[in-house]
């Protein structure tokens, strides 16, 4: 198969046979021209001010100068085969030509063969009502219009004119009957529109009708069949017998499931559960209001022994009688009769025994003589016990047990109130994190890695946290809501604050990126440190601060000694905030304001209007969000998160902006890796610039992480060139570059220009990146690292020529 502008236009929309397809492919790679012309043909299709050729022009118009691909009705007998043989070339070479006209053209073929395709691949779905009126169009048009309303008043000319003599009394007023116009009415044909037979729709229509309204039918039957299927198993599993296991069965004896309550010598049917406790003793109802039920409240349900004597007594078979130890005597029985053990006695559950478990059974003696505590048999009645006895006395309102004072001076019956709660040991919660659709990493130092925290984690002083890029996470701190933007680092050191007490300061260190504070309803009063330097401030109710933290970055320093200074801006969006400045002067401004920070320095506060867009939300695409979306499922919470950054920057199948957002993140984290290898990778082109500026940020903020991101360059692409790619990532100061003809020949922008024809794509992304930044340009003279060889070597050469005609000279 030829290689063609209609053959390469098929090639593209996919529409050829396999073997063809295959053919043609092998013949645009071996062709340079024709794998820059698909490029090319894409490019033109998304510009959206480019234009489209007149409709009724012709080859004749001398307005357009005899060009033959200006009509429109051009494109569609090329596209149709139908074009004669001897205008075919000429039509081609219009769309292969340079220029604005060509790329016209270009767009125009490329995208009206691409539409065709659509339709002919996929028909149209169009709706029946649609398609009905369209059908009915040439019927009613063939009747003509008709008014749907008549006028409400007749005309003029049909009115006969009324005289009045002279002026009458309005009592003498006579009516004078005109002659009105009936009501019309409208003819129901005329606003009524009587639904369309199928008989009018052509043949082809009615079949895909049909047919569609069969398929409809037939899921519509499937879904009611499976319900229905459901609906019957579900109801012959509730009607099936539930039948008793057998060792159930054979554990449970017949003869004690039934009831059997006596007071005195009658027996009444028991009462039920949710009248009275069934462990305690119904008393008379003509005592129900002057007893309580339960002593003072101090023990739940527990009735006293005091309260029970004057109830009767009740026997239940089910649970029997309590059992009389050994040691116990039948005068203690009578006196003191203990409650029924029931599921619900507080007094005697397993899960809160009024005994310890630790005392063996029958090895409690209780004394025949009750002994009062306090008194001098105390100690008597106490060594007449065995080891391991205990000896308790006779139970009142507020003891029941007759334990007497407790030690340290709290009585058996004292209520919780009474007693002081111990003070709480161990870190103390200062926040929590909400995790309301976002990612907040935590540096584990045991692990020297990053964490991710799950949602609702309470936060502790001493702990430094990280948002990724592209997520907006929420944190409450006190009676502060924070957000931090994508790529902030902050440090909630360990300090003294009650988060539920009052005039408490709460303190922070940033390190770099965005935070939003919004105050509480009573004011907030906080600490931030921001690099070395400390600022205090005290913010109105419900009022909101802003500051954007990060390092200056100078090109041609060498971060890895030298550190680079920090710089602050702060934005006041409401209320206002007292703070006190550098120079120790206290000073209140009142939103909306904005002021700077350098080295330690502030400006003064200025009004602003437009607020950065970051403050209100992360400022994102749509496909930027979904691959956030997506990145978030594929960390794990509690697991490092430098392990998986790494498996996401090496699948294959991964997303380009999934990748392209891994990438940003593992720089955060410490893991340079992923980012080095972005710069040759060609499907993340658009990121390459935001990747660069964000390795620049890096090497700004410690000399440890400009360490850190040298020796990955050395590890990854050997010592010669990381050093030479590091030189490119730290970029060109003035002295390197020249200020003259002779220092600009002799300095770093020959080296730039030599590494713009390397054969490595990350030099030479590297390389346009520094010539842009020191002409102030983008894309200097077109020039695509990931470009056609002929077309890079066109674009070098225009470059070079800038340098010889004296041109190229810095902007900064």
């Amino acid at each position: 198969m030829r290689l063609t502008l209609r053959t390469m236009l098929a090639y593209m929309d996919d529409i050829l046979e396999p073997a063809d397809h295959e053919d043609l492919g092998k013949k645009i790679e071996a062709s340079d021209f024709a794998a820059e012309l698909i490029h090319r043909s894409r490019d033109t299709v998304r510009r959206l001010r480019l234009g489209a050729p007149e409709v009724l022009a012709d080859e004749s118009d001398d307005v357009l100068d005899g060009d033959p691909a200006a009509d429109a009705n051009a494109v569609a007998e090329y596209l149709d085969n139908t074009l004669p043989p001897e205008r075919v070339a000429e039509f081609e070479r219009c769309c292969l030509d340079t220029g604005t006209t060509a790329d016209m053209h270009l767009a125009e073929v490329t995208s009206c063969h691409h539409i065709l395709t659509m339709v002919l691949g996929e028909p149209a779905e169009i709706d029946p009502s649609q398609r009905r009126r369209m059908y009915e169009l040439p019927e009613r048009m063939g009747t003509g219009q008709k008014l749907r309303i008549e006028p409400s008043h007749a005309p003029v000319a049909q009115m006969e004119p009324i005289t009045v003599a002279a002026p009458v009394v309005p009592e003498q007023v006579e009516l004078v009957e005109t002659d009105q116009a009936a009501p019309v009415v409208v003819p129901s044909s005329i606003v009524q529109t009587d639904d369309v037979d199928d008989d009018i729709l052509p043949d082809y229509l009615r079949v895909a009708a049909k047919g569609k309204r069969r398929r409809h039918m037939m899921a519509t039957a499937v879904v009611l069949a499976i319900l229905g299927g459901l609906t019957a198993f579900v109801i012959s599993e509730s009607m099936r017998d539930t039948k008793v296991p057998e060792s159930v069965a054979s554990a449970v004896d017949p003869e004690h499931m039934d009831l059997d309550i006596s007071v005195g010598d009658s027996v009444s049917t028991p009462a039920p559960v949710a009248e009275a406790p069934p462990h305690a003793a119904t008393p008379d109802s003509d005592t129900t209001a002057e007893t309580p039920a339960s002593g003072d409240g101090r023990y739940g349900d527990y009735v006293s022994p005091e309260e029970a004597g004057d109830a009767p007594s009740f026997e239940a078979s089910t649970s029997g009688p309590t059992s009389v130890e050994d040691g116990l005597s039948p005068a203690t029985e009578t006196e003191s009769p203990k409650p029924i053990q029931e599921e619900n006695s507080l007094a005697t559950t397993k899960s809160n025994p009024l005994i310890p478990d630790e005392i063996e059974s029958g090895s409690i003696g209780i004394d025949s003589t009750p002994i009062t505590p306090g008194t001098e048999s105390d100690l008597n009645s106490l060594t007449d016990l065995d080891e391991g006895e205990m000896a308790v006395g006779t139970g009142t309102l507020d003891d029941p047990l007759g334990l007497g004072p407790l030690p340290g001076g709290e009585e058996a019956g004292a209520s919780e109130e009474d007693s002081v709660p111990p003070e709480p040991t161990g870190p103390v919660q200062i926040g929590t994190y909400v995790g309301n659709n976002d990612v907040l990493l935590a540096y584990a130092p045991a692990d020297d890695g990053w964490i991710r925290l799950p949602p609702r984690t309470a936060i502790t002083g001493d702990t430094t946290f990280l948002s990724l890029p592209k997520f907006r996470t929420h944190v409450v701190l006190g009676n502060i809501n924070a957000y931090l933007s994508g790529g902030t680092q902050v440090t909630v050191p360990e300090q003294d604050f009650n988060p539920k007490g009052d005039d408490q300061r709460l303190m922070l260190e940033m390190s770099y990126g965005k935070l939003l504070v919004n105050a509480g309803l009573k004011g907030s009063d906080i600490s931030l440190k921001v690099g070395d330097d400390l600022r205090e401030f005290h913010l109105d109710s419900s009022a909101s601060l802003a500051v954007d933290v990060h390092r200056v970055f100078v090109p041609g320093s060498n971060y890895e000694v030298d550190i680079a200074p920090v710089e602050a801006d702060w934005y006041l969006t409401s209320g206002s905030v007292e703070w006190t400045d550098s120079t120790g002067a206290t000073e209140t401004i009142r939103a909306p304001a904005t002021w700077k920070t350098v080295n330690d320095v502030d400006e003064s506060p200025t009004p602003i209007l437009d607020l950065p867009r970051w403050i209100d939300r992360e400022p994102m695409t749509d496909l930027e969000r979904r691959a956030r979306d997506r990145f978030a499922e594929e960390l794990v919470i509690g697991r490092p998160v430098d392990l998986r950054l790494q498996e996401l920057n090496e699948e294959k199948n991964a997303p380009r902006e999934v990748k392209t957002l891994s990438a940003e993140a593992s720089l955060f984290v410490g893991e340079f890796a992923p980012f080095v290898n972005s710069l040759s990778d060609s499907d993340q082109r658009i990121a390459w610039r935001s990747h660069i500026d964000a390795m620049r940020q890096a090497l700004a903020r410690s000399p440890h992480v400009a360490e850190q991101l040298h020796e990955t360059f050395i590890r990854l692409r050997g010592r010669e060139d990381g050093e030479n790619l590091m030189r490119m990532v730290r970029g060109f100061s003035p002295e390197e570059i020249g200020t003259t003809r002779e220092e600009v020949k002799q300095g770093a922008i020959i080296q730039l220009i030599r590494w713009l024809e390397d054969p490595n794509l990350d030099y030479r992304v590297l390389a346009i990146y520094n010539l842009d930044e020191i002409k102030g340009t983008k894309n200097l003279k077109d020039y695509r690292p990931d470009g056609l060889q002929r077309s890079r070597k066109i674009a070098v050469s225009k470059i070079s020529k800038l340098v010889e005609d004296n041109e190229f000279l810095p902007s900064r």
